[in-house]
Order: structure tokens, then sequence, then C-alpha cells
């Protein structure tokens, strides 16, 4: 497959605002050619008052980040850069399951918008295939003990992909290296954005368990041997279930099942 790519186009703002038409996310777009880390800026835009469903776009960012400090490289206009701003009205224990909504939307979005089956492995990367296609980064602040905003950053390849996402990390890829075909970001992003909203509303409902099905139903890790680095330690196991904090029960070849924080491992197919 040649994957030589044209000069890439930019989003189509107007386009993307016809898309998400009466949803949260309504006049909620901050578009910019250039960020260091569109994170930063919405953590930026929320310490002055950002409401809900406000969106950071950016063509290209200097400082990308991903779990466990990776750097997220991408080329400007190539990808999808951006960071949705959610004020739950709930604790930090629901951090994950806003975790589970961004990658589930994520998932569903592929699906719909290009055809592609991908998978999530635990606790926020997508996957296609056993190579690396995407991933979020969600970030916090907490007012009187009660989550005052959550910031969930989303890197998609969908033009170009780095031959690895980091140093010991698996193989990355991209929605044309996958697909053979030109994909219209801006009809993706807003799809994902879509799918953001429905899984956020079934939050708000009380649709907990629902959701988290969901994201056991997209897993890729579940039911397999996994590779776990905990700082210094090496765990081979076997991935069994995930919980609604986010913890992963995995078993050991004898049977002793251990119990792991989604903040505190790296986890390798």
């Amino acid at each position: 497959m040649d994957l030589s790519i044209p000069k890439y186009k930019p989003l189509n703002t107007n386009l993307l605002q016809n898309i998400l038409g009466e949803s949260i996310f309504k006049g909620g777009l901050v578009y910019r050619e250039h960020l260091d880390s569109t994170n930063k800026y919405a953590k930026e835009l929320c310490e002055k008052g950002a409401r809900e469903g406000t969106i950071v776009v950016a063509e290209y960012q200097s400082a990308g980040k991903g779990r466990m400090r990776r750097k997220w490289l991408a080329k400007p206009r190539a990808n999808l850069l951006f960071s949705v701003v959610l004020r739950p009205k709930d604790t930090v224990e629901a951090l994950f399951l806003l975790n589970c909504a961004g990658s589930v939307a994520l998932v569903k979005g592929l699906e719909q918008e290009c055809k592609l089956e991908a998978g999530i492995k635990w606790p926020n990367d997508i996957y296609v295939g056993g190579r690396k296609l995407g991933g979020l980064l969600g970030e916090f602040s907490i007012r009187s003990g009660m989550l005052d905003y959550v910031v969930i950053g989303i890197g998609l390849n969908v033009n170009w992909a780095p031959e690895r996402m980091g140093p010991g990390s698996e193989r990355a890829t991209s929605v044309w290296a996958e697909t053979g075909k030109r994909i219209c970001r801006t009809r993706l992003l807003g799809n994902i954005l879509i799918h953001v909203q429905d899984c956020y509303h079934m939050l708000g409902s009380g649709n907990k368990d629902t959701l988290l099905q969901m994201y056991k139903h997209y897993s890729i890790i579940l039911g397999r041997k996994v590779k776990i680095v905990d700082e210094d330690e090496i765990i081979h196991a076997k991935a069994i279930d995930i919980m609604q904090d986010g913890t992963l029960m995995v078993a050991s070849d004898d049977g002793v099942c251990k119990y792991l924080k989604w903040g505190d491992v790296s986890l390798r197919l």
C-alpha cells in the first residue's frame, strides 16, 4: 500500500459546528493551528471558567503527552488532537468511568465513520490488530471534595503514525494505514464527540454498569495473557476483570489473583 500523503487539509470548523448541532458542544469549539498541549490549554480555560462542552482542537502539538509522561507525536493537520471539558457533579471515584466514556466513544466513532473495528487496551489506549491507533489522557481538578472539571485529551492517528509511540512500546498505526482510505477528519471528530456526549449522558442518568459493560465488550485484554510492568516488577498473568474504579484483576498461572490500579502500571500485550 502506498502511504505517501499529499498536503494535509485543515479541519472544516463550519462543518464540525453543523455536525455538533444542539449537542453540549454547540458553540464550544476552540480551534488553534498550533498549541503546546490541548490539555494544558483546556485546563487554563477551565481555571477561567470555561463551560462544560468546551472543545480545544489543535492541528499540531509541540508538547503533547500521553500516560506515563510519554510524548504524543503527530505531523501538522494529519491526525486528531483535541481535549474535551466536562464538569460532572461527581466525586473522583467517577474518573475511570469518564475515561470509559471517552474510550468507548472513540471505538464507536471509528466503527461508524471508518468501518474500522478497534479495541481498548486497558486503561485508555485504542488498538487495531495489535498496533496502537490512539489514546486518552484525563486530567482533573477537585473543589470541596467534588470534581470541579475533567479534561479528557485525545490523540488519534488518522493519516499518519510514527514508527512507534515511544521507547519499548508496540508499533503504531493510522486509520489510513488500516483502511487504505482517506477519512474526513472533521466528520470523524464530530462523530466521536457525539458519542462522547451519549456516553457521558449515560453516566449522568445512572447507567454506570451499562457503560462499564460496553468498555469491557471492546477490551482486547480480558481473557488474554498480558505483561504488566509495575515499577521494577514484571508480572505475566491473565486479565480476568475490570472494576468500576478501573482496577484490573489478573491471575497468575498458579491461580493467585492480583489487583492493579489503572494509573500506576504499564501493560503490554
